[in-house]
């Protein structure tokens, strides 16, 4: 019989979530009563209610959307369950009843059921509720990012083992409730309610067959029924009405949620008798007006704007967005009508409103203007769950100048580096919960060089420049200042830092080590040595996301990581080739192979921001133009894999074609298979079919060179002959060709024409056309 009141003031220990639905509400009552508790356990609050039914005035509300979430749920009928969740780290209390969150409903003698759990075992029941939870956002029309939210809950308020103990809660999203109900007959059937519909009455007594019925007026709706063994069942949260008790969701009904409990004894109010008073009808005029005027779900502050998600009807017209001001209601933006045409709801981006701000959206119905009921902007970061580290000061309450200019500090702070337990990546690809996620490890500074301009980070300027030395380019002092004699010390600290960028690290942790890489090598710490290659190599290679990362990362979050990973890449690609044979051309080879499909995520507007301020003579940085020609790189060889072979023989003056199946470069060389031997070898390096042909012409003679597996065939010169190879398991064509000792011998020659079995069975695994391929006239033209 506990209230929400009563589950919350009674909770000890940290509060993960507290969830509360209803159809009426009245939030000036729950910011006085719910909230200062709930947010000093530290929990995410949710408030989810239908929608016109408030009980306050919006001007009261002074903290919705900025420390609480609240938004309509939206369906045919009405929604009316009575539910509060307070999820902890391993416990749950669970309330199910009759009560509205409002001083009435939460004090005024309504009827509850609660359930306290561990999340190591409990009943079942909470398993059918996760699932009612996860599933309400099918059934009805929810704000998108409260959506989210309820999957969350659902998911993490299921206890790992769960056993029968005879309580069940039953919804009615895809089946009526009263076909839910065990049959009768039954001995007694007590039914109290502050009024009922005499159908919804006679179906239940149907259903149930009772001996004897029992009824009586009271605030709060109870049905239960003893059994023939004197066993008797309560149903909590039941409504007697055709729509809440006769029809589902789906057939248009009430959305409801009872708690079904077997009882020793009655819960029914003693001594007390009389008919139901009949439920009072809906008027027309009302039922007009919540279907054919706009529905507001609720509204969130995104970047520079506001996102507003409502529901009108197809042919509506006149759409205001309208905020509240001290003289009223303000129409404030108009959605334009070209939004309004989508199936479901509505998702406009108006100008941006303040956090807390009550909006409206009214419309023009019969020629007369409708307006919804109000609804929040919502800060979705100021809103988010706290970890167990965000009220600390994660890694560092430094900037990153600040830290890497004490070399002191920056040993104590690689100290921490693989001591980090943080917990994996918010469940859903949300970004304010990610951006929340990084401050809990990292601690708000190191969290401003990570994610810069992140609306969660708290307003700070930006760090000092840094550099080693005493002066930067400008010729003037470049904020905190490391010492020459330090070099040696960071840079040992530097390859700590690689060896701490492994897959199980956090994700932020990763991405801060990587800038803060960037920020050594932009100060000079390496001076003109190219040692650091390796350590940014395996830091950019860190930052691609394992398969559960990918899940949980929003587009935001993506597009800063695969940003920083195109200037990693436009670093190691500085003097260096992707087809060449250094140790700087491998090294960057390897890292544009496993990290280019990431690369092509990022943008170019998030560049600038993640570049070291200065650097030092002896320094190395990129510009935003060489990282924008990696990001255009990787995007390009997205599409085709081989866009960075290609664009490197275009630097080197060859002309490209793709004809017949075969790559055809044209341009000055000296030894046309020579160099078809090196390109054969690194467009089969990138390519994904089974095989791969090209044609190298210098206009005076030619090659043609086929590779699959191991056999290699070509061609050149005169008299036109078919040489073939067997390869070793570690040998390519540019390793067998492309040396100074020239063309090695083989016993396989074959005339070029009729093509030889071998030869033709070898362009059909390439994909190659060879007839038409042999008939081009490639030589002279």
């Amino acid at each position: 019989m506990s209230t929400p009141l009563s589950l919350l003031a009674e909770w000890t220990g940290p509060l993960r979530e507290l969830l509360i639905t209803g159809h009426a509400v009245d939030l000036d009552y729950l910011e006085r009563h719910c909230l200062p508790r709930a947010r000093e356990l530290g929990a995410r609050v949710t408030v989810l209610t239908g929608h016109g039914a408030a009980q306050h005035d919006p001007a009261d509300v002074r903290f919705a959307g900025r420390a609480y979430q609240h938004g309509h749920a939206l369906g045919q009928g009405r929604f009316l369950p009575r539910l509060a969740v307070l999820l902890g780290a391993d416990r749950v209390a669970v309330a199910v009843g009759s009560g509205d969150p409002t001083l009435d409903g939460y004090t005024g003698g309504g009827l509850w059921l609660a359930v306290h759990s561990d999340l190591a075992e409990g009943p079942v029941a909470l398993a059918d509720l996760g699932t009612w939870l996860a599933d309400l956002a099918q059934a009805l029309t929810l704000p998108s990012w409260l959506a989210d939210t309820l999957d969350e809950i659902a998911i993490a308020m299921v206890p790992s083992a769960t056993r029968a103990a005879g309580l069940r809660f039953l919804g009615n999203l895809t089946e009526p409730l009263l076909a839910q109900l065990p049959p009768g007959p039954v001995r007694v059937l007590g039914l109290t309610a502050p009024a009922a519909d005499p159908a919804a009455v006679h179906a239940l007594t149907e259903h149930l067959q009772p001996r004897e019925v029992r009824t009586a007026p009271a605030d709060a709706t109870l049905i239960e029924w003893q059994a023939t063994d004197g066993r008797w069942t309560a149903l909590a949260g039941g409504h007697l009405t055709g729509s809440g008790l006769l029809r589902s969701v789906a057939e248009g009904g009430d959305c409801v949620l009872a708690a079904l409990h077997p009882r020793a004894e009655s819960v029914a109010p003693e001594g007390e008798s009389g008919p139901l008073p009949p439920e009072t009808p809906v008027s027309q005029d009302a039922v007009s007006q919540s279907t054919r005027g706009p529905r507001l779900l609720g509204a969130f502050r995104e970047d520079d704007t506001t996102v507003v998600e409502f529901l009108v009807p197809r042919g509506t017209h006149g759409v205001i967005v309208e905020t509240l001001t001290g003289n009223g209601w303000l129409a404030a933006h108009r959605v334009p009508a070209a939004e309004l045409y989508v199936n479901g709801p509505v998702r406009a981006r108006v100008p941006a409103e303040e956090p807390g701000v009550a909006l409206r959206v009214s419309a023009l119905v019969d020629e007369r203007r409708v307006a919804s009921g109000p609804a929040h902007v919502t800060d979705l970061t100021a809103c988010a769950p706290r970890t167990e580290q965000s009220s600390g000061s994660g890694l560092s309450d430094r900037p990153a100048a600040a830290l890497l200019a004490d070399p002191a500090r920056l040993s104590r702070f690689t100290d921490t580096l693989g001591k980090i337990t943080a917990d994996q990546l918010p469940f859903r690809p949300d970004w304010a919960a990610y951006v929340q996620f990084t401050r809990s490890v990292l601690g708000d500074p190191l969290t401003e060089r990570v994610l810069p301009g992140a609306v969660s980070v708290l307003p700070e300027p930006r760090p000092a420049a840094w550099t080693v030395g005493e002066l930067a380019e400008d010729g003037h002092p470049a904020g905190a200042l490391l010492q020459d004699e330090d070099r040696d010390k960071v840079r040992a600290l530097a390859a700590r830092w690689v060896a701490a960028a492994e897959p199980g690290a956090p994700l932020p942790v990763r991405m801060l080590l990587t800038c803060l890489y960037l920020d050594l090598l932009a100060a000079g710490v390496w001076g003109h040595d190219d040692e650091w290659r390796p350590g940014l190599s395996a830091l950019a290679q860190s930052l691609c996301p394992t398969e559960a990362e990918q899940k949980a990362l929003p587009d935001q979050a993506q597009a800063r990581l695969s940003t920083l990973l195109a200037a990693c890449l436009a670093l190691l690609l500085q003097d260096a080739d992707l087809q060449g044979g250094s140790a700087a051309d491998r090294t960057a080879r390897h890292a544009w192979e496993r990290c280019y499909e990431w690369a092509a995520f990022g943008r170019p507007e998030l560049v600038e921001p993640l570049l070291p301020d200065t650097r030092r003579f002896e320094g190395r940085t990129t510009t935003v133009t060489e990282v924008e020609q990696v990001l255009e790189l990787a995007e390009n060889s997205v599409d085709e894999p081989s866009a960075a072979v290609q664009e490197d023989l275009r630097e080197r003056g060859f002309e490209i074609d793709r004809l017949d199946g075969a790559w055809v470069v044209t341009g000055e060389c000296r030894r046309p298979l020579r160099e078809a031997a090196r390109m054969i070898t690194d467009f089969a390096a990138v390519s994904k079919q089974g095989g791969t042909a090209v044609v190298v012409s210098n206009r005076r003679t030619m090659a043609l060179l086929l590779w699959s597996g191991r056999s290699l065939a070509f061609t050149e010169g005169k008299p036109p002959t078919w040489r073939s190879y067997q390869l070793s398991g570690m040998s390519t064509p540019h390793s067998l060709i492309g040396g100074s000792e020239g063309v090695p011998a083989t016993k396989d020659i074959r005339k070029l024409l009729p093509l030889p079995d071998p030869v033709r069975e070898l362009a059909e695994r390439c994909g190659v056309d060879l007839p038409s391929l042999i008939s081009r006239d490639l030589v002279g033209r």
